[in-house]
C-alpha cells in the first residue's frame, strides 16, 4: 500500500533540495491528486490500488514511479532498479548517495551494457586500475570511495548519504572524470543535456582520437541524478 500524499511530499522535498543547493529547478510535472475518499466517491481500497499502479516498492523503502516520463528510458530505469540494492548498500558504506553512484555507472559503462567495460564497469584507469576487482558490488564501493577522495582533493567536506545536488556533487563528478574541462559547467560528463545551455556539448575523445573533440549526446551524470529524483522516491 502506498499513501500517495507521502510520496508526493518526499518528491517535493527533493525538488526543494535541488533548488536550495543552487541547481536548476526541476521542471514541473503534473501531480496526481490524492483526494479524500469522502470527497472523491472512491473507497480507500480504490485509492490504494491506484497508488500501487503508480508506485513499485524498492527494497528497504522508497519506490519507483511507474508513470515517469523523462530523459531516461524505461530499460535504463529497469537496470537501475535491478542494481538499486547494491547502490544503496554502497551509499550506506561510503556516504555517496545511491543516485550519484548510478549516474557514474551510467556514464562509465551505460549501466554495464558497454561490452568494452566488462569487468570494469566504473572504468577505473591510471592509478586506480589496480583497484578493479571485476565484482560489481566491490567496484561500486570503490567508486564511492574515489568520489569521496575527489571531494577531499577539492578541499570540500565529505559528502553524506542525503546529498545528491549542489557544488560538492558536481565537483566530485568532475574529479572522477578528470579535470580537463576545468569546471563542472564546462564538462559534458557532468552537465550534458541538463538545460538549454548544456545541449550536445563538446567532448574530448583522447589524444589519439581523430578528431580529438566530438559532440556528446548522452546525459551528463548530474542530469541523470536529476532524472532519478523524478523517477524514484528513494
Amino acid at each position: 500500500m502506498f499513501p500517495e500524499n507521502r510520496y508526493l511530499r518526499e518528491r517535493n522535498e527533493r525538488n526543494i533540495h535541488f533548488k536550495k543547493e543552487g541547481a536548476m529547478p526541476l521542471p514541473k510535472k503534473p501531480q496526481v491528486e490524492c483526494p479524500d475518499p469522502k470527497d472523491s466517491g472512491q473507497s480507500l481500497s480504490q485509492l490504494e490500488k491506484r497508488n500501487e499502479e503508480i508506485y513499485r516498492p524498492l527494497p528497504g523503502g522508497g519506490a519507483r514511479r511507474l508513470d515517469y516520463e523523462g530523459l531516461l528510458s524505461q530499460k535504463e530505469l529497469d537496470r537501475i532498479e535491478k542494481n538499486y540494492p547494491v547502490y544503496k548498500e554502497a551509499e550506506i558504506k561510503t556516504g555517496i548517495n545511491w543516485k550519484i553512484l548510478a549516474a557514474v555507472h551510467y556514464r562509465e559503462s551505460s549501466l554495464g551494457k558497454n561490452a568494452l567495460a566488462k569487468g570494469n564497469e566504473y572504468q577505473f584507469d591510471g592509478g586506480y586500475k589496480s583497484r578493479t576487482t571485476g565484482k560489481f558490488y566491490e567496484d561500486t564501493l570503490t567508486a564511492g570511495k574515489i568520489l569521496q577522495e575527489k571531494v577531499k582533493e577539492a578541499k570540500l567536506p565529505s559528502l553524506v548519504g542525503d546529498e545528491f545536488a549542489g557544488d560538492k556533487v558536481q565537483r566530485a563528478l568532475l574529479g572522477y572524470n578528470g579535470l580537463i574541462y576545468k569546471t563542472p559547467e564546462n564538462s559534458p560528463y557532468v552537465m550534458n543535456q541538463f538545460d538549454e545551455a548544456h545541449q550536445d556539448m563538446k567532448i574530448y575523445r583522447g589524444a589519439h582520437a581523430n578528431p580529438r573533440w566530438g559532440v556528446e549526446h548522452r546525459l551528463g551524470a548530474y542530469t541523470v541524478i536529476r532524472e532519478l529524483t523524478r523517477a524514484f522516491t528513494a
